[in-house]
């Protein structure tokens, strides 16, 4: 257990729950002292504020095998109601959809490809639904797979894992975090490659990919299959060298979004391995950052599908430096009936101003935006009234 301030200087506070060493000063968190690992970790902790019973606003689940829900009134001290467990492999990821009030677990399982996840919802943390395959690797991915890992034999920079056999080289998906942004759920794919199979387990390393969804079950892989978060160069004291598993759900702070993951030195311990091999990374993005829309020099331009105005003032998300950004508004017969002053600067949060034309009497009528861009890349647009 740790806590933090401003999420950057942390602290481990002496619990006395655990004895290690023969001390119980320590910041170990001990459901049941008596209890052994596998059975005694403690999972995928999230902040229900919500609940009206202040014992239950932390939740979280029990055991590396299958889980089991349990509750706590301060991320410290837990209880266990005797629910039936999820039946789950080694990895999960838990979230809350404030929106639907749902909450959302994926759990490993084995796929058509290997390492794949499921899918379980429940609305009280009690009940919850038998676990549903949503998530799996694809050809394509063995394909990448191969690529991926050459590519990383040929980087310097990067550490290569200890063993290699060409003909193991593989990937399937180590890990899924799902979280709702905006109005699509989002996951985070922690796609293992495979570089030796042995008697003793599996070498490789992950890669850190996007995929998004309307309805948690039809999902489409994000960006061409890019790497999110990828691993730190070696020799620089990084600890995210070699595994990288992505948190549930990123923090919001200010207009960046704070992803905190676990970064480990190796796959395959070594003979002398570094004693302090893992930690808790942090990355950084600005708010709607996970994709944009860019052009250089030459301007490009974008038309948005025909949607109802739900408003009148338009805003952007959009870095442009020296570039710009117009936006132009079009009837239903692709015409523009408006345009904007450019857009000049970084603004996670810019309202159009219209050079002529405006958005006054358009409510409830059709129309598209077109966005030209010069050096610059939009991140997203809304409309508010």
């Amino acid at each position: 257990y740790a806590e933090s301030q401003d999420g950057v200087h942390w602290t481990k506070p002496n619990l006395g729950q655990r004895e290690i060493e023969g001390s119980l000063e320590n910041n170990f968190v001990a459901l049941d002292p008596a209890m052994k690992w596998p059975e005694n970790a403690i999972e995928n902790v999230v902040y229900d504020g919500e609940d009206p019973n202040p014992g239950r606003r932390f939740k979280g689940f029990l055991g590396c095998y299958d889980r089991e829900p349990i509750f706590s009134r301060d991320g410290k001290h837990w209880s266990r109601p005797g629910l039936p467990k999820i039946p789950s492999q080694d990895e999960s990821n838990l979230s809350y959809d404030p929106r639907t009030r749902t909450f959302i677990a994926t759990l490993k399982q084995t796929g058509p490809l290997g390492r794949s996840h499921g899918l379980s919802t429940s609305r009280d943390f009690l009940a919850w639904t038998t676990p549903e395959l949503v998530f799996h690797a694809d050809e394509e991915d063995q394909v990448r797979a191969k690529q991926n890992i050459e590519e990383r034999v040929a980087n310097s920079e990067l550490a290569p894992p200890l063993h290699f056999d060409p003909t193991a080289y593989k990937a399937d998906i180590y890990n899924l975090p799902i979280f709702r942004y905006e109005g699509l759920y989002l996951a985070l794919p922690a796609v293992f490659h495979t570089t030796y199979l042995g008697d003793d387990g599996d070498d490789g390393f992950h890669m850190i990919q996007l995929a998004c969804s309307r309805d948690l079950h039809q999902w489409t892989r994000v960006g061409d299959r890019q790497t999110f978060i990828g691993p730190s160069n070696k020799g620089i004291g990084a600890y995210d060298t070699m595994q990288i598993l992505p948190p549930s759900a990123p923090v919001m702070h200010g207009d960046e979004m704070w992803f905190y993951y676990t970064g480990i030195k190796y796959r395959s311990m070594p003979k002398d391995p570094d004693p302090t091999w893992g930690a808790i990374c942090l990355a950084t993005l600005r708010r709607d950052g996970f994709l944009s829309l860019d052009a250089g020099n030459t301007p490009g331009a974008l038309i948005t599908r025909p949607f109802t105005t739900p408003g009148r003032t338009i805003h952007v998300n959009v870095e442009s430096g020296t570039g710009s950004l117009i936006i132009e508004v079009l009837n239903e017969e692709g015409l523009p009936i408006a345009e904007s002053q450019p857009i000049i600067g970084d603004y996670s949060d810019a309202v159009a101003s219209w050079k002529w034309g405006d958005l006054e009497d358009l409510n409830s009528r059709t129309l598209s935006l077109r966005f030209t861009l010069r050096n610059a890349s939009l991140y997203s647009f809304w409309l508010s009234d």
